[in-house]
């Protein structure tokens, strides 16, 4: 797949000269058979110069980017994601049981605080009929 992509190089650099050229020519009135000639050259040139800059790309990025342990890399990036991911999973469990705690001990506050107060009188059917 990559292969595919540098092989763009020299077309895609032969079109975008050829393309403005042509356009240079056009503004400055460039006479047909003049300007078809000067074309061809500013063709053949930039095919000349895109094959080297495909070929020194080629050569370079195996430098930049080593293939030899990709495989390798790949899988330890990806145990390095799953880690971190379950580290963040089990501070955010870690934070809701902080919580639930805190809750928890407020909560045990205030019934002990409601068990000193005076006693709260039940209300049942009887004493419903009393009133």
């Amino acid at each position: 797949m990559q292969n595919s992509k540098v092989r763009l190089i020299t077309p895609l650099l032969m079109l975008f000269a050829g393309a403005l050229a042509s356009i240079i020519m056009y503004i400055r009135k460039y006479d047909f058979y003049k300007m078809l000639w000067v074309l061809l050259i500013v063709l053949v040139v930039f095919y000349i110069i895109g094959d080297i800059v495909r070929y020194l790309y080629e050569s370079v990025r195996p430098n930049i980017i080593p293939t030899d342990h990709l495989d390798e890399m790949l899988d330890s990036i990806k145990n390095e994601v799953v880690e971190m991911e379950t580290d963040e999973e089990s501070e955010a469990e870690d934070e809701e049981i902080a919580e639930d705690e805190e809750a928890e001990s407020e909560a045990d506050m205030l019934r002990d605080n409601d068990l000193d107060d005076e006693p709260v009188e039940e209300y049942t059917d009887e004493n419903l009929d009393e009133m």
